[in-house]
């Protein structure tokens, strides 16, 4: 019986730390985004600024 308790214990574990290792990959990918896009964004804005008028 407690065998089969701890084995549940250590499988609960193991499924906490995939879904953490998920989240942080898909935050990581997030984060990445918004920056590529900031990115993108500023320098549009840089490029339109420096046309002559």
């Amino acid at each position: 019986m407690e065998m089969g308790e701890t084995l549940q214990q250590e499988l609960l574990q193991m499924g906490k730390q995939r879904s953490n290792g998920l989240f942080c990959l898909s935050v990581q990918m997030i984060v990445k985004q918004s920056l590529v896009s900031t990115n993108f964004f500023l320098t549009a804005a840089a490029y339109i600024f420096q046309q002559p008028r």
